[in-house]
């Protein structure tokens, strides 16, 4: 049986937005094996406590009110694996992600074409790069901003 006409177009659509995803996530993956900084040892600490308690204790001291879930998220996380690469996976997925939605939104609002530009652009730009190759919680902050803005606006837009 043959997909209907509107699923093909979903496919059509979807397209451009998984490739934006491929392009923003290659560069991503490359050189997730350096060694830690100082400011992602303080993630390695969440990912090697004991317990969720222990979790709180480490963002007492040093103070780590930037973070929200983070630390919790992460200390799951690290009960999968416990290697740089691993840990920064995360970062790289929710960075790839948010030009993925980028494009997705823009596309939405202005056209197919700019967003795709403007999508490569921030794909390969160097302090989303950077950021989203860090075991850290600023890609999260990025999509869920980005998210919020876009949720925000379609309520305003669309009377209920």
């Amino acid at each position: 049986m043959l997909p209907s006409r509107s699923k093909t177009s979903e496919l059509k659509a979807a397209a451009p937005c998984a490739g934006i995803f491929l392009l923003a996530l290659v560069p991503r993956l490359l050189h997730l094996d350096k060694t830690f900084d100082l400011d992602e040892m303080a993630t390695a600490a969440w990912a090697m406590a004991k317990s969720p308690g222990g979790v709180f204790e480490l963002l007492s001291f040093p103070i780590e009110g930037n973070a929200a879930g983070y630390p919790l998220f992460i200390w799951a996380w690290g009960k999968i694996a416990l290697t740089e690469e691993w840990l920064r996976l995360p970062s790289v997925l929710t960075g790839a992600s948010t030009v993925a939605f980028f494009y997705h939104r823009n596309a939405r609002r202005f056209a197919p074409e700019p967003a795709f530009w403007a999508s490569a652009l921030l794909a390969l730009a160097y302090l989303p790069l950077h950021e989203s190759q860090n075991a850290r919680v600023y890609s999260f902050f990025a999509l869920s901003t980005y998210l919020a803005l876009d949720f925000w606006e379609r309520k305003r837009l669309i009377p209920f």
